[in-house]
């Protein structure tokens, strides 16, 4: 929840003090501006949940990763698509889940990311005429979306086995 805060925070930072330099919201800078505050409003209220306990673990984890997706894929909207590299924020959200997950889960989100990205990508390359060749590059990140999220999962249960181990 920190993570996500302090992302939201700086991206808003970014885009109010920062847009002359940065590329942030250079599509669209009034969305990028109103996704980003409602990414912060999302992230205090996740923070809240987190500390309620309620409701359950596995349900906070799911609505927190498909926030961060559908938000961050917004974002990237904003200011570019892909090329902006917002989409790569979208990997520590999976390693998170793969980490913290349960079972094919993590799978599930990485399959959502993937969507969510190559869904973003056509509509660019339809409305403003983009470049096939960017497809490639959405399709790499979307394999990096699978293995970040498979290599965390994997990282889990070592844990997990090593904990057990050194109990016994």
């Amino acid at each position: 929840c920190y993570y996500r805060l302090t992302v939201a925070g700086l991206l808003i930072l970014g885009a109010s003090a920062y847009a002359e330099v940065i590329s942030f919201g250079a599509q669209d800078t009034r969305l990028f501006l109103r996704t980003a505050v409602l990414y912060f409003a999302g992230a205090i209220a996740m923070a809240v949940t987190v500390h309620r306990r309620a409701p359950s673990f596995s349900t906070q984890l799911t609505l927190q990763a498909l926030l961060d997706i559908f938000l961050l894929t917004l974002l990237m909207y904003a200011s570019g698509g892909q090329k902006s590299g917002l989409g790569m924020l979208m990997l520590v959200t999976l390693a998170g889940s793969g980490l913290v997950g349960e079972g094919r889960m993590v799978l599930f989100f990485a399959s959502v990311a993937s969507v969510a990205m190559l869904l973003e990508q056509g509509w660019r390359t339809l409305r403003f005429d983009g470049d096939s060749v960017d497809f490639f590059r959405t399709g790499l990140i979307c394999v990096s979306f699978f293995v970040m999220a498979i290599t965390a999962r994997l990282l889990a249960r070592r844990v997990v086995a090593n904990e057990e181990l050194a109990r016994a």
